[in-house]
């Protein structure tokens, strides 16, 4: 077996020791112990310095945690306001779904990756044949950077067979140094 344990030499201050061994019993009956004592001090004292790393680092993932909790349920209780808000990435063209009320919007959208893929049908199905290429156009991810030069949005008013009337809003989420939108919001 092994153990470490604190001892406090008058010479040293306190150390940290670690013994181990083993014992074994002869024919006479006799117990004849093997073992080993060796000083870990440094050794504990980084484990210690680890585990206090670990603890504060937890401490602040909880804290952040409990923020983005916080701001999790400011959005979900937006998009209940909102038919469907996404989250799109104007770089690579990736998207998060942050709520929506149409579920026929979520299923179109649901298996894919690429914003621009994904969004292209979507006008087809919630828009009046008439609107469709004003709709195409509005949700042309690839022209909505220069459309958003000088802006924090914009928005468009559409009518569709399903909600009536309804506006088509891209905000501004975040830009680059150059100005150029990285996120937006739909």
């Amino acid at each position: 077996s092994e153990n470490t344990y604190k001892c406090k030499p008058p010479s040293k201050g306190v150390i940290y020791v670690r013994c181990g061994g083993t014992s074994m019993k002869l024919s006479d009956d006799t117990t004849v112990i093997r073992g080993y004592h060796t000083d870990v001090t440094e050794i504990v004292h980084k484990a210690l310095e680890q585990k206090e790393i670990l603890r504060e680092a937890k401490c602040l993932a909880d804290a952040r945690n409990v923020e983005l909790t916080k701001q999790l349920k400011i959005i979900n209780t937006i998009a209940k306001v909102f038919n469907c808000i996404y989250f799109f990435s104007l770089k690579d063209y990736s998207f998060i779904e942050l709520g929506s009320e149409m579920e026929l919007v979520s299923n179109l959208v649901s298996n894919k990756t690429d914003a621009r893929e994904a969004f292209k049908g979507v006008y087809k199905v919630i828009l009046s044949p008439e609107m469709r290429a004003e709709g195409e156009e509005f949700m042309n991810l690839e022209t909505l950077n220069e459309r958003l030069q000088g802006k924090e949005w914009i928005s468009r008013q559409f009518y569709g067979p399903i909600n009536g009337w309804f506006e088509g809003l891209f905000i501004v989420a975040d830009r680059d140094e150059d100005g150029n939108c990285n996120h937006v919001i739909w």
